[in-house]
């Protein structure tokens, strides 16, 4: 029997286990909170993919996005950029912003724009139509650039608030550290973010606490995906 080399803390590992074999292409996420990332080390563990944190709101930049989209090149993973999206400054601003740091190559996955309910806006939630709006923009400006469409990274709450209906055409990623995405919650998702606490067994990994996420697909689907 295969041991993983995924070792995810408390019931997220006996999870994961389980459920390892229906998922062959794992990942992982990282932002400049991950401290120098041994990429050659994340490759060893089995994984496929990894996508960086680049650019948040209008004007913030991970400061390791360069570092990392530079040095990720030198393993076999396949690199994404992600955005965390504000509510607080024009989507269309925020996707220039975007531009302007993250450049692609025909290879990289589609950017990730991660929607979530932060600070105030945990009790008292923007209007869906200042969020759909400002989100179509967003990804619109980048989509004219990069010439992919975005996957939308989102939990339970703010697919049924602000996604559903409105971005039949954009790929989820599914945010959900408790449970496997069930087929009652009807959500599309391509790829699933199952732990944040995550820790990676082989190689002279350091990190702690990454972020562990599996496409919804097999090898050579993923391959496909994004072309």
């Amino acid at each position: 029997m295969a041991i993983s080399l995924f070792v995810a803390k408390e019931s997220n590992w006996s999870l994961f286990k389980e459920d390892t074999k229906s998922f062959p292409v794992k990942g992982v996420q990282v932002s400049q909170e991950d401290g120098y990332i041994d990429w050659q080390g994340i490759e060893s563990n089995q994984v496929s993919f990894a996508y960086i944190k680049a650019t948040e709101g209008s004007n913030y930049t991970d400061d390791q996005f360069a570092i990392n989209w530079e040095r990720i090149q030198g393993t076999s993973l396949r690199r994404g950029a992600s955005h965390y999206f504000s509510f607080d400054s024009p989507g269309a601003t925020q996707g220039i912003h975007f531009n302007q740091v993250v450049s692609t190559q025909k290879d990289d996955l589609p950017p990730v724009v991660i929607v979530e309910l932060y600070d105030q806006y945990k009790q008292n939630p923007p209007k869906k139509e200042s969020v759909v709006k400002e989100l179509k923009d967003f990804i619109q400006v980048v989509m004219d650039e990069k010439g992919q469409n975005l996957i939308l990274c989102v939990d339970a709450n703010v697919y049924q608030k602000f996604i559903k209906n409105e971005f039949v055409k954009s790929d989820i990623w599914f945010v959900d550290t408790k449970n496997k995405p069930s087929k009652e919650e009807k959500i599309p998702w391509k790829f699933w973010e199952y732990t944040e606490e995550g820790e990676l067994s082989k190689g002279n990994i350091k990190q702690q606490s990454l972020d562990f996420v599996v496409f919804n697909g097999n090898k050579s689907q993923f391959e496909k995906f994004g072309q």
